[in-house]
């Protein structure tokens, strides 16, 4: 019946302040080739404590200022994860930060 999808991936439009209406785009059906380099994007999936969200960040993605610089995409994955929660009203158990180009292969498993 009616079991949910056990990975969602919204690509994330905007989490400017303001951006309320499409801070998200859900992506229907999705591969590891829709991860751009430009992009960054939500994955949602239910883990063994309950959901959990990794965020993935492009190597060339506008919305952090240094994808290198760790302290920025944690402070870019955790609104991302605040915001997400919101709209889908959920709660998620544990956040996990994917840069381009050094994903585990536990990420690439959502795929």
């Amino acid at each position: 019946g009616g079991e949910e999808a056990a990975v969602r991936m919204f690509e994330v439009l905007g989490l400017e302040d303001g951006d309320s209406d499409g801070a998200f785009e859900e992506v229907e059906t999705f591969d590891s080739d829709d991860l751009w380099p430009s992009k960054a994007f939500v994955l949602v999936h239910n883990g063994e404590a309950g959901r959990e969200i990794s965020v993935w960040i492009g190597g060339e993605y506008e919305g952090v200022d240094d994808v290198e610089d760790d302290e920025l995409c944690q402070q870019f994955a955790t609104a991302a994860r605040d915001r997400i929660c919101e709209e889908l009203n959920m709660v998620a158990e544990s956040l996990e930060v994917v840069v381009d180009g050094s994903e585990p292969d536990s990420f690439w498993d959502l795929f």
